[in-house]
């Protein structure tokens, strides 16, 4: 799902993301997705994900509603010569406010892939994204040149579903009690 929300970022924007923690720090334009945490929510009942050929094993999963919440950055480093950097600052502030604060869940395209071996998220997922704070100028200023950082703050949620999967073993033997004559009967597989 991360690859899915990172692809959906930079489609939407046109502007590079990175996501945290990263031992790189670009001095290009980028978002930064720095992970908060993820909230389940139990959703219905064990469904049967797979069947092995036509055997009564079978893997089936309990699927959750799975909140991913996160803070995005917007980073813009550079001069100011000739409002440069106030332009671009602008700009992208314009084209954030445009995708993202309408109010309406963006859908995000993804596969059926494998979060760890017993969790699996299905495809697709809903994108949520409000501005948190306003846009700020940064002096970064050293003694070379002297450069200032716009930053913007986002906070974000992707909600989608996980499901956590188990094999159910095939039954060897079932052992049961009759209630009306107490006698016990032994049912085996095969």
């Amino acid at each position: 799902m991360l690859t899915a929300l990172v692809r959906t970022l930079e489609k939407l924007t046109g502007i590079e993301v990175i996501v945290e923690p990263t031992n790189v720090e670009s001095d290009r334009p980028h978002l930064k997705v720095v992970p908060k945490g993820i909230k389940l929510q139990r959703e219905g009942k064990p469904v049967v994900v797979d069947q092995k050929d036509g055997e009564k094993t079978a893997i089936t999963g309990i699927p959750y509603r799975a909140t991913w919440d996160f803070e995005l950055y917007l980073h813009l480093k550079g001069g100011n010569t000739n409002n440069t950097l106030v332009g671009k600052a602008i700009e992208a502030s314009i084209l954030l406010a445009e995708k993202f604060e309408n109010g309406k869940p963006i859908k995000v395209e993804s596969e059926r892939e494998f979060l760890a071996p017993s969790i699996m998220a299905l495809p697709g997922g809903l994108l949520q994204l409000r501005k948190v704070q306003n846009g700020k100028f940064y002096n970064l200023e050293d003694e070379k040149h002297s450069l200032f950082l716009y930053e913007e703050v986002w906070e974000g949620s992707l909600t989608f579903v996980v499901l956590r999967l188990w094999e159910v073993p095939k039954v060897q033997e079932i052992t049961a009690k009759d209630k009306t004559t107490g006698k016990e009967v032994e049912v085996k597989n095969g």
